[in-house]
């Protein structure tokens, strides 16, 4: 059985505000016995402190990352916004995670030349540079893989 699913800090520092919070009130407001405001302040308490524990557990795995690495960069498509050629960096808008990120880049070839708009294919990505071929090259070879 693992305990930290079920308990933590912050399941205990919930647990003990919402068992104070539960013991003041009924005592003030209500004719309960000590025992029944004892017994309703551990269930509340415990019940608070549990909601809010799996709530951050459960924010925690369901939250996204922004960080990207290496592979959310490779083989996908992007358009040219600074023209590329071999010998001279240029930069290709990648769309990633709901958004775009502008990486520099360089063709993989000697001859390809990139103009503004052209649409490319991320095939490396080293040292913050970013290696491109036109789609139709990508598309090209990999349908050769497949047959």
């Amino acid at each position: 059985i693992d305990l930290s699913a079920w308990f933590s800090m912050r399941f205990l520092v919930f647990f003990f505000a919402a068992f104070g919070l539960f013991g003041v009130v009924l005592t003030y407001l209500s004719d309960y016995s000590e025992m029944i405001i004892l017994l309703s302040s551990l269930v509340g308490g415990g019940v608070v402190g549990q909601v809010v524990h799996q709530f951050f557990r459960w924010l925690k795995r369901s939250s996204g990352n922004s960080v990207t690495d290496i592979g959310d960069y490779l083989n996908k498509a992007g358009r040219v916004s600074i023209a590329v050629a071999r010998d001279r960096k240029g930069e290709v808008a990648v769309r990633i995670a709901g958004g775009e990120r502008y990486l520099p880049a360089l063709a993989r070839h000697s001859e390809a030349r990139f103009a503004v708009g052209d649409q490319v294919v991320v095939v490396s990505y080293s040292g913050g540079v970013a290696e491109v071929v036109s789609r139709e090259e990508y598309e090209f070879l990999n349908e050769k893989k497949r047959t």
